[in-house]
C-alpha cells in the first residue's frame, strides 16, 4: 500500500512539472490535487474532486507516452502495458534500439559491469575517461588506453618468474613420472644411480606393468611426499586467506596498479585501478 502511494506522490509531481514546463493545466490549483488515497479511490461528488480524479488520467497518459529515454520510460515494464513487447518477445523496433558493443552502452551500464569484473567494461570506461580528461575523440582515447595498458606489463617480467618457474617445474614433474615408473630403461638408470637395489630377473619386468610394480618401492615415498607437501601449502594458503592476508598474486596486482596510477596522475585512479587489477599476469587479455 505504501508503494501505491509513493508511486502516485511520484506520477503527480511528474504531471505537475510536465504542465507546468508546457504551460498547459495552469488552471488546477494544487489545493485541488488529491491526496494519495483520494487519487487511488476516486469515487466522490465533489466536483473539484472529479475534477482531479479527471488529472489522475492525464497523469498515467502522461507516464505512458513521455519517453524518458530511447529505453522507454522507468515506470513500463512488469507493472503495466509495454509496447516494447508483444506476447514475451521483443518488437523489431525495440531490437534495433539495443547496442551492438560496449561503446554503445550508458554510463550506468558500463560501471555496473566494470563493479562486476568486466574486463572490456573496465577498458571502455577506461576510454571515456580519457575523453573527458583529454578532451579528445573516441579513437584516440583508444590508442591512449591502449598505451596504458602496454606500461602495465612494463618491467614485470620479474614479478611473473615464479608462476613460469612453478608452471615450468609441474609440467616437468608430470611428464617425466611415466617414464621415472613404467620405462624399464628409464627404471635401471634410475636405480643404478640413486636407489641401488635389487632388481627382479628380466622375465618379470617384461610389460610396463610388471616395470611400475618394481619401481614403485622407491617412486611411492617420493610422490607421495611431494604430494603431501603441497597438500600442507594449500592448507597454509586458505588459512592466510582467511587471516585477510593476501596471497602473493594479489600483491603483485597491487603493486602493479600502485605503479600505474603514478605514471598516469592525470586520470581518475578507480579507471586506472581497475584497469590494471583486471588485465592477467600473462599476455593481452581476452575480451570478455
Amino acid at each position: 500500500m505504501l508503494l501505491q502511494y509513493r508511486s502516485l506522490n511520484k506520477m503527480t509531481s511528474l504531471f505537475e512539472a510536465g504542465m507546468r514546463s508546457s504551460n498547459v493545466g495552469a488552471s488546477v490549483s494544487s489545493s485541488s490535487m488529491l491526496s494519495p488515497y483520494d487519487l487511488r479511490t476516486c469515487s466522490t461528488n465533489d466536483e473539484t474532486k472529479k475534477s482531479s480524479c479527471n488529472n489522475v488520467l492525464v497523469v498515467r497518459s502522461f507516464c505512458k507516452t513521455t519517453k524518458l529515454d530511447k529505453d522507454g520510460p522507468a515506470d513500463q515494464g512488469y507493472a503495466s502495458p509495454d509496447d516494447r513487447f508483444n506476447d514475451d518477445r521483443p518488437t523489431v523496433e525495440y531490437a534495433k534500439l539495443m547496442p551492438h558493443g560496449f561503446g554503445g552502452m550508458r554510463h550506468e551500464q558500463i560501471l555496473q559491469l566494470c563493479v562486476e569484473g568486466s574486463y572490456s567494461a573496465r577498458k571502455e570506461a577506461m576510454t571515456r575517461n580519457v575523453m573527458a580528461k583529454d578532451s579528445i575523440g573516441y579513437e584516440e582515447a583508444a590508442k591512449v588506453v591502449t598505451k596504458i595498458i602496454e606500461d602495465n606489463r612494463k618491467g614485470m617480467w620479474s614479478a611473473y618468474l615464479p608462476y613460469h618457474f612453478g608452471m615450468g617445474i609441474s609440467l616437468f614433474g608430470a611428464g617425466i613420472s611415466f617414464p621415472m615408473i613404467f620405462d624399464l630403461n628409464t627404471v635401471q638408470a634410475f636405480n643404478d644411480r640413486f636407489v641401488t637395489a635389487e632388481l627382479p630377473d628380466l622375465k618379470d619386468l617384461e610389460t610396463f606393468l610388471e616395470v611400475g610394480s618394481c619401481s614403485w618401492s622407491w617412486m611411492e615415498p617420493i610422490i607421495g611426499q611431494i604430494s603431501f607437501v603441497l597438500l600442507a601449502l594449500q592448507f597454509a594458503r586458505n588459512q592466510a586467506l582467511n587471516l585477510g592476508v593476501k596471497p602473493y598474486g594479489n600483491w603483485v596486482t597491487k603493486n602493479r596498479a600502485d605503479r600505474l596510477v603514478a605514471m598516469y596522475p592525470q586520470y581518475d585512479e578507480i579507471f586506472i585501478r581497475w584497469i590494471s587489477e583486471a588485465a592477467s599476469l600473462h599476455g593481452p587479455r581476452a575480451m570478455k
